[in-house]
């Protein structure tokens, strides 16, 4: 139901299969990364294959409906 400007939008069940595609965005795995859906399930899920992959700074934002709020 949104999109926050500049997201890159990978749907958290193909996100294992699109790592190239992370890894490319992102050099540094290091970097901040915030991960977020609509209710803060999948984003959670999301967040757990990062890190599983070495992203260390990964934020599960939650549900979008709360970022249009701030």
């Amino acid at each position: 139901s949104g999109h926050i400007k500049e997201a890159v939008n990978i749907p958290y069940d193909e996100l294992e299969a699109k790592m190239s595609i992370v890894d490319g965005l992102l050099k540094n795995k290091d970097k901040s990364i915030v991960v977020y859906c609509q209710s803060g399930r999948r984003s959670e899920i999301a967040k757990k294959t990062l890190k599983k992959f070495g992203y260390t700074k990964v934020v599960n934002h939650g549900g979008i409906g709360s970022w249009k709020k701030k």
